[in-house]
């Protein structure tokens, strides 16, 4: 879309055909080897060779689709962006306690998880559905992070004031 965009920019400001501007901009785009699979794209799709190429030091011979290569490519593409982002497998798993991505995000003051955990009811791939109370809440696993619930020494009566008083200041800001 923004190589389109830029084609009917450029039309405008030749006071060209922006029709013609765009037909000849397919024309080319279609009859342009693919970087991955190495064949153009009219050709791929409609077996069709062009009569125009781009202007090159070799000769292009159109070849047929290697599918596994193809798959190869991808893949290796895919590990290449995965490792850049650092992405990795959730460990998410059904009766796991979870802390819920906060749903109303209004102020920096305000955690970026809820503080009440959620048990997981079910996951299908990425799609995790969980439960509190009655509540429910279907997301995907990077609204979730796991719960690790820490064991404190202090006496039962501090915990409880802490945390009532914890719970209040996350409340008051809606």
């Amino acid at each position: 879309m923004r190589t389109l965009n830029k084609v009917i920019r450029i039309a405008h400001a030749a006071s060209e055909s922006v029709e013609g501007s765009i037909y000849l901009f397919l024309q080319e785009y279609r009859q342009t080897p693919h970087s991955t699979t190495g064949v153009a794209p009219s050709h791929a799709v409609m077996g069709h060779v062009g009569r125009e190429t781009i202007p090159h030091h070799t000769t292009w011979q159109p070849r047929e689709i290697n599918h596994q290569v193809t798959l190869n490519r991808r893949q290796k593409t895919n590990e290449l962006a995965s490792r850049k982002r650092r992405a990795k497998w959730s460990d998410l798993r059904e009766g796991d306690q979870v802390l819920l991505k906060d749903r109303y995000p209004g102020s920096k003051f305000r955690l970026p998880f809820e503080v009440q955990p959620w048990t997981i009811t079910r996951r299908q791939g990425t799609l995790v559905t969980a439960s509190q109370g009655e509540e429910t809440v279907t997301r995907d696993t990077s609204f979730f992070k796991k719960y690790h619930q820490v064991a404190t020494r202090h006496n039962e009566s501090a915990t409880e004031q802490r945390s009532d008083q914890y719970h209040l200041t996350l409340r008051m800001h809606p």
